[in-house]
């Protein structure tokens, strides 16, 4: 490996292999397509496949396109959406020999038990199993206690770069994350609704996708902006959204399972400068833990959210912990990480 400067040249090329659907936001396709442009930064060849759909005749497609070029490796995104529930994925490592193939796993906790049995040819034939964090891994090898050291943790990074020049912040109460249910959107709301109760005029906002417009979150979210004047930023492009995020001031990101570390829409929350008051668990992370403002439920997130606005609060807890925590996941790093393993 020669190393010039930030960036390193080596004669490989890496494919990431997801699935697409056209018009559908998709986090780990995001995140996919953030780690190819870092990669290319650093000196590698990098694209992304991405596949209508995991079936017999995609993998025909791929072994067919790259079976022969011994100089690429194929590194697919577990799952993406549109890949279903097909087991396609998972004959891969039967096509693409030791060292062209690798596997990143999201959310392995979320998998059935058949998706999680999809993975057992990758386990069997390769070590080349990744995960965004430790815990994930964890899990993992508890499903497959053999080879327990097996598989490499590489945490996720920021989807949303930073936008120059500065924006200026204003007041503003933000949700910045899919419109769907589950993901805590109700008790943003609710806060959102108690806040206007004490007359608080706070300006407030949403800030995502809505993958169904007739769910009945989408419907909450539409009264809200009748009632409470919230407003919605929908599909948004990444400099638009980094606009937003800067001039906003607090985040209320309600994971119901707590704040974790693959909650990229906390990342960027942290890395454009905002406070972020969340739930936290047994889930979470120390270092997220030390750099958000953890409430059991609206009640409280609503007197933290007023002291924060009311500045009696600082917008981060711990700065330097937030910095060295930023720094482990910037795309720099997470680029090398790769390339290290890629070059192992």
């Amino acid at each position: 490996m020669n190393a010039d400067n930030n960036s390193v040249q080596i004669r490989i090329r890496v494919v990431f292999l997801v699935t697409a659907l056209p018009g559908v936001a998709c986090g780990v396709g995001d995140y996919t397509r953030q780690l190819a442009n870092s990669l290319r930064e650093a000196g590698i060849s990098a694209e992304v496949e991405e596949l209508p759909a995991w079936n017999l005749r995609s993998l025909a497609f791929l072994v067919g396109k790259y079976g022969r070029r011994n100089d690429t490796i194929l590194h697919l995104q577990y799952p993406t959406l549109g890949m279903g529930r097909s087991p396609v994925p998972a004959l891969l490592p039967i096509f693409f020999r030791h060292g062209r193939l690798f596997l990143t796993l999201h959310e392995f906790d979320q998998f059935n038990v058949m998706r999680k049995f999809y993975i057992l040819l990758f386990k069997l034939l390769t070590d080349a199993v990744i995960f965004t964090n430790e815990r994930e891994r964890g899990i993992f090898h508890r499903f497959f206690p053999w080879r327990r050291k097996d598989g490499h943790v590489i945490p996720i990074g920021n989807n949303i770069d930073v936008v120059a020049p500065a924006v200026r912040k204003r007041r503003r109460l933000i949700y910045f994350g899919q419109i769907v249910a589950g993901k805590g959107l109700e008790d943003f709301l609710e806060v959102v609704a108690r806040l206007r109760i004490r007359g608080n005029p706070i300006s407030c906002a949403i800030i995502g996708t809505v993958p169904d417009a007739t769910s009945a979150i989408a419907r909450a979210v539409h009264a809200a902006v009748q009632t409470h004047g919230v407003t919605v930023l929908e599909g948004l492009p990444a400099d638009e959204v980094s606009r937003e995020l800067q001039s906003s001031t607090v985040a209320f990101l309600p994971f119901p399972d707590g704040i974790t570390d693959r909650r990229g829409s906390a990342l960027a929350c942290l890395k454009h400068g905002l406070a972020i008051v969340t739930y936290h668990s047994s889930l979470s992370p120390d270092w997220l833990r030390r750099v958000t403002y953890g409430v059991s439920g609206p009640d409280e997130a609503l007197i933290c959210i007023e002291r924060l606005l009311a500045e009696e609060l600082a917008p981060v807890p711990e700065p330097e912990v937030l910095a060295l925590g930023l720094a482990q996941r910037a795309w720099s790093a997470i680029a090398m990480a790769h390339i290290h393993l890629y070059c192992g």
